[in-house]
């Protein structure tokens, strides 16, 4: 039986949000404690973790965990921020790749991860069905998020449609910022697992690192509390979502062309039952 379970972040844990450091730990820590409560509760280890478009925050936060490997993947040559981590932690290393074809065989990592690095895909879905492919207990992915009051946004030209110069793309190509939402990661989930147990826990909220962040304290908590009041506002929701994402026993066959000699044959097949040709 496939579920879906939503809920909001806390006041409390919006307020507890001071730097724009906390931003994005706040964000990876919530995913990764779900992730390690889960595995405790299943009397598991954390496993062999893998970071799509991984940057030295993937890198300090994951190496606070018991993860038995921790692979940090991305597009460039490993660089000196992440360095000083991996040579750290015996556990760590780095490798380039594309989060559109991953190398990786199926089921090879037991958590795959990526934060907001899908919305810089040219295909960001196929970017979550390779993470599917690859995961064998748990896909984490932290994006943004779309509403119907966040569509109205748009129009009013209060919040960013394409990213410029985006030094994270392959070309540095601009990227159109593609937001999820529930109807969408629905229809994905029940094409890939069908109805075969998968689960699918998103926690949703308003968030700006430039409130949430901010210097001042008292601009802080009106963002945090007027966000939370917000969410609740029907069609509201939130413009960050962290999802957790628990595999179904359905999976599909790998995609791959039809060999040209199957042409042949299905061809030969046609032209036998008089039907063409």
């Amino acid at each position: 039986m496939n579920s879906i379970n939503q809920h909001r972040f806390t006041p409390s844990e919006l307020l507890a949000i001071q730097t724009q450091e906390d931003f994005s730990d706040f964000l990876i820590h919530k995913a990764l404690e779900q992730y390690e409560a889960e595995c405790k509760a299943a009397g598991a280890s954390l496993g062999r973790v893998l970071a799509i478009c991984a940057t030295e925050r993937e890198a300090s936060n994951f190496g606070r965990y018991a993860f038995d490997s921790i692979t940090l993947t991305g597009l460039h040559d490993q660089d000196a921020s992440l360095s000083k981590f991996i040579d750290a932690d015996p556990r760590m290393r780095y490798e380039r790749q594309n989060g559109e074809a991953l190398s990786y065989e199926n089921q090879s990592y037991d958590l795959v991860f990526c934060k907001s690095g899908l919305h810089h895909f040219a295909r960001p879905v196929l970017g979550l069905y390779e993470m599917l492919r690859v995961c064998k207990r748990c896909v984490a992915f932290i994006e943004p998020y779309e509403t119907q009051v966040s569509r109205l946004f748009d129009g009013m030209g209060l919040r960013s449609i394409y990213e410029r110069d985006e030094s994270m793309n392959i070309d540095s190509r601009d990227n159109y910022v593609f937001r999820w939402d529930r109807r969408m990661l629905e229809q994905v989930l029940n094409s890939y697992y069908l109805e075969s147990g998968y689960s699918l826990k998103m926690g949703i909220g308003w968030m700006s690192n430039r409130f949430n962040a901010h210097s001042k304290s008292m601009i802080r908590t009106a963002a945090a509390l007027s966000g939370y009041l917000f969410s609740w506002i029907p069609g509201c929701g939130g413009n960050q979502v962290i999802c957790m994402i628990t595999p179904g026993s359905s999976l599909p066959p790998d995609a791959m062309a039809i060999p040209d000699s199957l042409h042949v044959l299905a061809e030969a097949s046609t032209n036998c039952d008089g039907s063409k040709g």
